[in-house]
């Protein structure tokens, strides 16, 4: 999988602007606020169907305008296209067109027509943030490989939201509730798929990191990813349904699970690890996840590498070189001093 050229309309601070790229290493270097996480983010939106870090997708949409256009040729899947345009009275929601060779596809058919890994600093997040966030890359990387965990998932969503809106009405009753069985049967049905996925995903990944992690740290050190699942089952559910119903939410399912990173069998990265070891963990869940998306899809994913070097030490770096060696990337960078000499002589560099 390679991306050849990209084209950009109103989309964040890009009114026009085009890019051909190489198919091997590419390299975006400009000051802060000059637009170069914006093009990551516009790529990516090309593997999930949806922005990386808007809270709402309007706000991909330039300032004044009432639509944003991605536009990609790619190798070998063609001409791919997504329009996101403003609902009219000042909705918050958008209306999201997507097309493949100008098909028009849902969503879940445009999905799997091109993938990529986004790695960014912030991403350290993964290990010392908050779960919500863990869970989020779990579902990113999911929902590229599968579209019926996308399914699984959008559905467990909207379940829980109208589940916990009657959950709010119910407060204080008793006796039996038929509609909060229902949406029960139903979110239980979906988070079972959802659970048995990101446990399936953890386990590849733990299989991996036997090979991986000695590479990153010494011969000697492990690492392992420590799935923490909040089980849905109908037994459970019926265990905390009057706690739910006294409290107005839903207590049990994957939207409540965690995971944390494990290194040596008993440290928790995210109370004891230092900085270093909390990078090198990302970059290690980073190297599954494009193994995971290569195996799944049978393409190759692209690499959005965004201002890595500035935090990277040098045996990072070196690490880096040895993947980029295997696909296709797009790197930011503020300076090119930053970035490696085996990286920079290799590297098609747009200044923006």
């Amino acid at each position: 999988m390679a991306i050849k050229t990209l084209s950009l309309t109103n989309f964040r601070s890009w009114e026009e602007t085009a890019f051909e790229f190489d198919p091997k290493i590419n390299l975006m270097v400009g000051p802060n606020t000059s637009g170069k996480s914006n093009i990551l983010e516009a790529v990516y939106f090309l593997a999930i169907g949806k922005s990386l870090q808007a809270q709402s997708q309007k706000e991909v949409i330039k300032w004044g305008k009432d639509h944003a256009k991605i536009i990609a040729q790619t190798d070998p899947k063609g001409k791919l296209m997504i329009v996101i345009s403003e609902n009219p009275e000042g909705s918050m929601q958008t209306k999201k067109t997507f097309k493949v060779n100008e098909v028009p596809k849902t969503r879940f058919g445009f999905l799997g027509n091109f993938s990529a890994v986004h790695f960014s600093p912030a991403d350290i997040r993964l290990v010392i943030g908050s779960p919500t966030r863990r869970r989020d890359v779990l579902d990113q990387i999911l929902s590229q490989a599968d579209h019926n965990y996308l399914r699984a998932l959008l559905s467990y969503q909207k379940i829980i939201k109208q589940k916990n809106k009657l959950l709010e009405v119910l407060k204080g009753k008793t006796g039996d509730i038929p509609e909060l069985d229902f949406w029960n049967g139903s979110a239980e049905k979906n988070g079972k798929y959802i659970q048995e996925s990101r446990r399936n995903f953890i386990k590849y990944c733990n299989t991996l990191l036997l090979e991986v992690a000695p590479r990153l740290n010494s011969p000697k050190e492990s690492l392992v990813i420590n799935y923490k699942p909040n089980i849905i089952s109908k037994e459970r559910l019926e265990i905390v349904k009057r706690d739910e119903i006294a409290k107005g939410v839903s207590l049990v399912g994957p939207h409540r699970d965690d995971y944390n990173f494990i290194k040596n069998s008993t440290k928790d990265l995210e109370l004891y690890g230092s900085r270093g070891e909390q990078r090198t963990a990302v970059f290690a869940l980073k190297l599954c996840e494009i193994a995971f998306l290569e195996e799944s899809l049978k393409q190759t994913p692209v690499l959005l590498l965004d201002d890595i070097f500035s935090e990277l030490d040098k045996i990072h770096r070196r690490n880096i070189l040895t993947v980029l060696d295997k696909y296709q990337s797009i790197i930011t960078t503020v300076e090119m001093s930053l970035v490696p000499k085996g990286i920079l002589n290799k590297a098609k560099v747009f200044e923006i």
